[in-house]
């Protein structure tokens, strides 16, 4: 298995046991209680953990491109799109709030 394969992996199980299935799983009402947010935002957590899972689908596209010996160009570029998005949100979203 290559590091890149292995990274993958990792990125999947993690955030699909630490983040997307709770949000998709778990009772309105613990979910609500374990992210501390009004009842009102318990559509917004699910369909933030359907987002999450469309990503790992696509993280999980690259296995097959891995084993045919080709780099999945797509797949790094999504997760450099996602996680550089994600920061670049919470610098404005911490610079607005000052």
């Amino acid at each position: 298995m290559t590091y890149l394969s292995l990274l993958l992996v990792f990125k999947i199980a993690v955030t699909l046991f630490a983040v997307s299935g709770p949000l998709l799983a778990l009772p309105r009402r613990a979910l609500l209680a374990r992210t501390k947010l009004e009842a009102g935002a318990a559509p917004w957590l699910r369909l933030y953990g359907v987002a999450l899972t469309a990503l790992l689908v696509g993280y999980a596209s690259g296995f097959p491109m891995i084993a045919a010996g080709l780099f999945p160009w797509g797949v790094v570029v999504m997760g450099i799109v996602s996680h550089g998005g994600a920061a670049s949100a919470m610098l404005v979203a911490g610079l607005a709030a000052r």
